[in-house]
């Protein structure tokens, strides 16, 4: 008697969720049909597929682009970044270390954190400042007294 009874509960069970299964798929196939009825593109302003233009356009494209970015820099004196970063640096090793404040100092230490974070060997970024520190004071640099 239990059996029966727990296969007509597993049976009720499973034609609920095929009912479910069936509302849901009329209710997809209702709301298709209402976009394809009522919110259809005449293909007036709808956008071209599939038409690319060749490699070469679009590269020499991206050279315009890159052109007239870098002159309307130059034309507001706009420095890029690495520019910046490179005046930055050029202060840094040029100054004492006693000149630095302790907010500077821990400035620097977080610039090499980064770098050493970003899998750069710290001997070798010291290495770089000492040589930009012997060419900024061998061309006369700036150097905090």
């Amino acid at each position: 008697m239990t059996t029966t009874n727990g296969a007509s509960v597993l049976q009720t069970v499973v034609l609920a969720v095929l009912a479910v299964k069936n509302a849901i798929t009329e209710s997809v196939q209702s709301i298709d049909q209402e976009t394809k009825e009522v919110w259809f593109r005449g293909g007036v302003l709808a956008r071209r597929k599939g038409v690319r233009q060749p490699e070469a356009i679009v590269r020499a494209k991206s050279r315009r682009r890159t052109a007239r970015w870098r002159a309307k820099n130059d034309q507001a004196r706009r420095p890029e970044a690495a520019t910046i970063g490179m005046a930055l640096l050029r202060a840094v090793v040029s100054a004492k270390r006693i000149d630095l404040s302790a907010e500077e100092q821990g400035i620097v230490g977080a610039a090499l954190v980064d770098l050493h974070r970003q899998g750069y060997a710290l001997r070798e970024v010291l290495a770089v400042c000492r040589r930009l520190r012997r060419r900024v004071l061998a061309e006369g640099g700036p150097v905090s007294s």
